[in-house]
């Protein structure tokens, strides 16, 4: 460092001798020789205690009585040189300064860079790694020697506090060496934080060069980085049991507006906004719509104004966490708690349960913020944000990877409030990170839409290039965007609010007009199929929506009712069977027995999977219940392709015919059983408990009906009839066979009453 000699005590320093609160002190000085006058006017100053350190002199002395006689006109100089009256032409403090005024100046290097160690990091408790060094110069530009400088602590963390103690020191000096340079080796204190030092000469007039010193804990980039995966981590459970608690609190109506709305345009911007609220989850409010068009459920026309809607929901949790009440945060947490405990009444607890949630959020949000409080510390941080925030396309990138990972825009949309609340990003930095938060959950409403039907595809893709293209347009009129949005708000925070909410309500405004020209554009994209008939599968369960137990049972629901229409057409076809003796038929519908299975082996995992979720009491009662008319329904078909279609081969081979009235009355039975069916199927649709109770009343005339069958059949086998002696223990089987179907039809209705 051209040359400097760090002397003075550095060893002392680092033992703990001087600290910052536990300041520091160090003498520097050049080990080159100094003339006779001035040894005898530092040496006076020594014995009178002017200066505390005597090691710097560096003479050869024989004897005491020399050194005696040069002490005595040393202390004889130094006091003829201190009577001098202070005067603008003389320095009180530098023997060998003529002039008053100096200038302290920051030491940098032969290359011009700074070596002065401003800026510095270091540890508490620890010697900072460079010394702070200053340079002296005079008028003439000449770099002055000897002249005594003075650095002061004169901010910090727990700067208002007095000195506990003789080694707390706030303010040390040191000497310029024969180049100027004056250095003092420091120890932080144990408080993180920011310390302010300044440096300025003793003992002459000079100016004053501040120098910033940041204090760090030990391991504070291991707790940053915890801070902001446990926020982060805290914030989306938060999310996940608000939604949650919405969700049981909103109950089956949730269901009835999707279901009542999802057709009607002018409507379905509400319900997507309404949805999202609820869920607290865009990327569920769309994954449910891909499903539903794929089940047929809901058109694309349908689907596009919810999921306009769905991001205004997104926008409203987002106003929510603008507001600065993370300081409440564990009051609200305690108090819903409570609430939830004492609470047992239905929604109030569920309720209770959703801002519990949303306690959490603002937890989460807090935590972050108070991770990153070292960041803004680090040199050069704050330039690094602007060196990034130059790239925005890189941000809207990396933004939107974070929220396809977390499977939620909101998440990243709080990194940003966290980010805002510290001062570290302005609202032209954040808009990057919302517009890629607002691409980034798009991945998942793609990979729901993989296998399904054309129309579910067409969901995805439409909800894909909106996104997109909303984000070209902002990116284009970014400048008089965010001009604008300035202007509704002081804080940051707020203004990223505003952006995201006012981006999605631009969105809506644009694209809702547009509605049948970009689905006959998406159309073109993606074009209907040949029509090839593939493989049979379930068509609407779908595991994602697992953790939304409303949408789960409805998609369950419909996937039953599938189930059990492929069942009434098997009985349905199986008297023709008998009529005719359509072999093909009878393949077919023992075929169809093979999806009943296939139905039932995938729904049963799939309601026992959801019973492990939180159900409220209603919605435990009902998958219990699809599971019991899943096994109905199954022995159902178990009963037509395993009995009657047995039936119906042995005739078919055999060759005989029933009697005229015979059959007649077969017919009959099994038109009464097959209404019944149809009931049922009524009754699983509603779940109504009056429709319910009429299927039950059939079981009693079903079996009387089944009596007077089996008589008619005895009395005409008595008169000796051939077909009916030809035809007698299948029909008899046949009659048995179909009052079984009728008693397990009517246990439907039993269950739903609870009674089975």
């Amino acid at each position: 460092m051209h040359g400097l000699t760090v002397e003075g005590r550095p060893g002392a320093v680092a033992a703990g001798t001087g600290r910052l609160y536990r300041g520091s002190e160090g003498v520097s000085r050049s080990s080159r020789p100094i003339t006779p006058c001035q040894f005898f006017s530092r040496l006076g100053n020594v014995m009178r205690g002017r200066y505390q350190d005597n090691r710097s002199l560096r003479i050869s002395v024989r004897g005491w009585p020399l050194l005696f006689v040069c002490a005595l006109i040393g202390m004889w100089t130094g006091s003829a040189m201190s009577s001098i009256p202070s005067s603008p032409e003389v320095s009180r403090g530098a023997d060998t300064v003529e002039q008053d005024v100096v200038r302290i100046l920051k030491a940098v290097g032969v290359l011009g860079d700074d070596i002065s160690g401003d800026q510095q990091v270091g540890r508490t408790g620890r010697v900072l790694a460079r010394p702070l060094v200053v340079r002296v110069q005079g008028d003439e530009g000449r770099y002055l020697p000897d002249v005594l400088v003075r650095f002061d602590l004169i901010a910090g963390p727990g700067w208002g506090e007095e000195p506990s103690g003789p080694d707390q020191r706030r303010t040390w000096e040191t000497i310029s060496d024969d180049e100027g340079y004056a250095k003092t080796h420091l120890v932080l204190g144990e408080d993180s934080g920011t310390y302010i030092i300044t440096a300025r000469a003793a003992q002459v007039a000079s100016n004053e060069v501040v120098f910033k010193l940041i204090a760090l804990p030990r391991g504070w980039g291991l707790l940053t980085f915890f801070g902001l995966a446990g926020g982060l981590a805290i914030f989306l459970f938060g999310l996940r049991f608000a939604g949650r608690g919405l969700t049981k609190a909103t109950g089956n109506r949730l269901r009835e507006m999707f279901w009542g709305f999802t057709n009607r345009r002018s409507l379905g911007l509400v319900v997507g906004t309404l949805a999202t609220a609820i869920l607290q989850s865009s990327t569920a409010t769309t994954v449910m719509l891909v499903s539903f068009a794929g089940a047929g459920l809901i058109t694309l026309v349908g689907a596009l104004p919810i999921i306009l809607g769905a991001d205004i929901g997104t926008s409203l949790t987002v106003q929510l966490l603008a507001f600065r009440i993370g300081d409440y945060a564990i009051l609200i947490i305690a108090l819903s708690f409570l609430a939830m405990t004492v609470i047992g009444q239905r929604p109030y607890r569920h309720i209770a349960q959703a801002i519990f949630g949303f306690g959490l959020l603002f937890f989460g949000i807090k935590i972050m913020s108070d991770s990153i409080i070292y960041l803004p510390m680090l040199p050069g941080f704050e330039r690094a944000l602007g060196q990034i925030g130059e790239h925005p396309i890189l941000l809207l990138v990396v933004a939107m990877v974070f929220s396809g990972l977390v499977h939620s825009s909101a998440a990243t949309i709080g990194i940003a409030l966290t980010l805002a609340l510290r001062g570290l990003i302005d609202l032209n930095a954040a808009m990057p990170l919302i517009l890629g938060a607002n691409v980034g959950t798009c991945g998942t409403a793609l990979l729901a839409s993989l296998g399904q039907a054309v129309e579910a595809r067409r969901v995805a893709l439409a909800h894909v290039v909106f996104k997109v293209g909303i984000v070209v347009i902002a990116l284009l009129a970014m400048a008089p965007f965010v001009a604008a949005v300035e202007r509704t708000a002081q804080s940051v925070p707020r203004q990223i609010a505003n952006a995201h909410l006012f981006l999605n309500l631009a969105a809506a405004a644009i694209f809702l007009p547009l509605l049948v020209p970009y689905r006959r554009m998406i159309e073109r994209v993606l074009p209907e199929g040949p029509g090839r008939a593939g493989r049979f599968r379930v068509r609407y369960l779908d595991q994602r929506v697992l953790d939304t137990p409303v949408l789960a049972l409805s998609q369950a629901t419909r996937e039953v009712l599938r189930m059990a229409e492929i069942v009434q057409g098997m009985f349905r076809d199986s008297i023709e069977v008998f009529r005719t003796g359509d072999e093909d038929l009878r393949k077919r519908i023992v075929e169809d027995d093979d999806k009943v299975d296939l139905l039932q082996e995938s729904i049963t995992p799939y309601l026992t999977r959801l019973s492990q979720e939180e159900l409220t009491e209603e919605q435990s009662e009902r998958e219990v219940a699809l599971i019991k008319i899943v096994s109905e329904l199954e022995r159902i078909g178990d009963l037509i392709s395993k009995q009657l279609m047995v039936y119906a081969q042995k005739k078919i081979k055999e060759g005989f015919y029933f009697s005229k009235e015979g059959f007649r009355e077969i017919i009959d039975f099994q038109g009464q059983v097959e209404e019944g069916l149809s009931l049922a199927i009524g009754v699983l649709t509603t779940f109504d408990p009056a429709l319910a109770r009429r299927l039950i009343e059939l079981r009693n005339p079903l079996h009387e009906r089944f009596r007077e069958l089996q008589a008619a059949h005895i009395s005409r086998l008595c008169e000796g009839r051939k077909e009916s002696l030809d035809t007698s223990t299948i029909h008899l089987d046949l009659l048995d066979d179909i009052e079984r179907i009728g008693f397990h039809v009517t246990n439907i209705g039993s269950i739903l009453l609870g009674r089975v």
